[in-house]
C-alpha cells in the first residue's frame, strides 16, 4: 500500500476534520478568529510539500488519462484568492462592506486571483486541471452530491451547536470538545465498519 494512498488520505482528512471544531474553540476564544486562518495558513508549506511528493510525473507526452504539469502559478492563485474570497464573506455575518472599505479591496483581490487561475488553466499548453472536462453530467452530479453532503452536515453543526450553547448552557470550547468528541467517534465506527464489512 502506497504512503499516500487514498484510505489513508481519507482517514487522516476525517481525523483532522474531527478535532476541528475544539481546536477551532480554543483558538478563536484564546487569540480570536483570525487565528483560524493563521492555523489554515500554517498547513500551507505541509501541503504544497505533499502535493510536490504525490503529483505524479511522466515521461514523454502525457496520454489523456494522466495529468497534466503542475502550474504552480495557476495553484497559488487558486488557493489564495478562494481563502480571500471566503473570508470575506464570513465576515459579512458581523460587519459591513461600509464599515470596513478593505474588504472590497479583499474581495475583489480574492476575484481576480481566481480569474487568473481560471486564464492559467485556459492557456497552458499542458494544464493540470482540465476545465472543460469538469463540466461534464459525472463530474457535475458528483460535485452536487458533495454540495449536498457539505450543506446538510454544516446545518447539522449549527442546530447542534446552538443548541448545546442556547439551548443546555455549554460554554464555547466545552461545545467544540462535544462535537469533535462525535466526530471521532462517528469516524471510528466508519472505519470499524469498512474493516468488519467483509464479515457482515
Amino acid at each position: 500500500m502506497p504512503f499516500l494512498s487514498s484510505a489513508r488520505l481519507a482517514f487522516w482528512r476525517s481525523s483532522l476534520s474531527g478535532i476541528s471544531p475544539w481546536l477551532s474553540a480554543v483558538l478563536v476564544e484564546d487569540w480570536g478568529w483570525q487565528a483560524i486562518f493563521w492555523l489554515q495558513a500554517g498547513f500551507v508549506p505541509l501541503l504544497l510539500l505533499l502535493v510536490q511528493i504525490s503529483y505524479p510525473r511522466h515521461a514523454g507526452a502525457p496520454t489523456r488519462a494522466q495529468a497534466g504539469k503542475l502550474d504552480w502559478l495557476a495553484v497559488a492563485a487558486l488557493g489564495l484568492g478562494a481563502l480571500l474570497v471566503l473570508h470575506t464573506l464570513e465576515d459579512l455575518r458581523f460587519l459591513r462592506f461600509s464599515a470596513r472599505p478593505g474588504m472590497w479591496l479583499a474581495l475583489l483581490a480574492g476575484v481576480a486571483l481566481l480569474l487568473l487561475a481560471w486564464r492559467r488553466g485556459h492557456t497552458h499548453p499542458d494544464p493540470w486541471l482540465q476545465l472543460h472536462a469538469v463540466l461534464r453530467r459525472r463530474y457535475l452530479m458528483g460535485l452536487a452530491f458533495y454540495a449536498l453532503y457539505y450543506l446538510c452536515n454544516g446545518i447539522w453543526s449549527y442546530l447542534l451547536s446552538a443548541m448545546l450553547q442556547h439551548g443546555l448552557g455549554f460554554d464555547f470550547v466545552t461545545t467544540g470538545w462535544a462535537m469533535s468528541m462525535g466526530s471521532l467517534v462517528t469516524v471510528v465506527m466508519a472505519l470499524s465498519y469498512l474493516y468488519a464489512s467483509r464479515w457482515l
